[in-house]
């Protein structure tokens, strides 16, 4: 990452987002630091879709590995408000699921988890407030 370009920087994003589960099972030691980067290389290079799918990748870091479900849920949000304004996507779908299981593991604000359920099957692209 030291060395990355605006050529080179949108294989790092493709990285982390793609190989997510492959970092949190082998890398996770160097995951947030790798994160880091990445998500500094999108604000030198990047797009804002770029760090919001850098934070999604972060918010799983942090809920499925670190089990830090307070600040995955800070991540996943920040992701899925930027994430909404561009329609229906993968990573949209994914917000909301990691958000839902986040939730869940809390133990907190059953109803919320269950309304995100809900927004997601109308299609209703309202942002969460917690």
């Amino acid at each position: 990452m030291q060395y990355t370009t605006q050529d080179t920087y949108t294989f790092f994003v493709q990285m982390a987002t793609e190989s997510s589960k492959f970092i949190e099972r082998y890398l996770s030691g160097y995951a947030e630091k790798f994160y880091s980067e990445c998500h500094r290389a999108a604000d030198r290079y990047g797009t804002t879709m770029d760090k919001a799918v850098i934070d999604l990748a972060v918010g799983s870091l942090y809920t499925y590995v670190k089990g830090n479900f307070k600040e995955g849920y800070i991540k996943c949000s920040a992701a899925l408000r930027i994430l909404q304004r561009g329609g229906k996507s993968l990573q949209l779908a994914t917000a909301y699921q990691r958000i839902g299981y986040n939730l869940l593991h809390q133990d907190e604000n059953e109803e919320e988890y269950l309304s995100i359920d809900l927004k997601w099957k109308q299609g209703d692209g309202t942002s969460l407030k917690r």
